[in-house]
């Protein structure tokens, strides 16, 4: 922590806060928004966001504005408030997360890895890099599949030859009841 510390105070304001943009804002794996690791941006995530939120309302917190309850300042809020035998098991859960974080805060060299490592320690887990997986590009995560990718041209005489059209014309029988 304390080369962290050096390196802010020894940088201008608006360095450390692109810094901190740019390593925490942009991509999956450094994320702070725990729940991204897990479910992505899947419908599962809600539901999850909630069930944390009710978990810090039973404990008297309540969250003002937009906040996620899984944006790690705010998960370390509420485990701050615990009794240390309680705060330690429910950093304890999110331990893989944390982990995957500080992976890749190691594997970019970033002094944040250590605030992370701080936490595991706090946890009661062992601090340890582990593999990190590639992150596909923005672009290409995403990139809208192809409209007819799939679309199979079995059945037609010649796939790539005009095919005739059949148009059915309905009996007024087959419209339905007469206004």
């Amino acid at each position: 922590l304390d080369a962290l510390m050096r390196w802010m105070a020894a940088s201008d304001p608006f360095e450390v806060e692109a810094r901190y943009v740019e390593t925490f804002d942009r991509g999956r794996a450094t994320s702070l928004h725990l729940f991204e690791h897990v479910h992505g941006d899947s419908r599962d995530r809600g539901p999850a966001l909630v069930d944390l939120q009710q978990t810090y309302e039973k404990a008297g917190l309540r969250l003002e504005g937009n906040e996620l309850p899984d944006h790690l300042p705010v998960v370390l809020e509420f485990a701050s408030t615990q009794p240390q035998k309680v705060a330690r098991e429910f950093l304890g859960e999110m331990a893989h997360i944390l982990t995957a974080i500080f992976s890749a805060l190691l594997e970019r060299e970033s002094f944040y890895a250590s605030v992370i490592a701080a936490v595991l320690e706090l946890s009661g887990q062992k601090v340890q890099a582990v593999p990190v997986a590639e992150e596909p590009a923005i672009d290409e995560a995403w990139a809208e599949p192809p409209a007819f990718d799939g679309c199979s041209t079995r059945g037609q005489a010649s796939p790539n030859t005009p095919q005739p059209i059949h148009i059915v014309r309905k009996t007024p029988a087959s419209q339905g009841a007469a206004a």
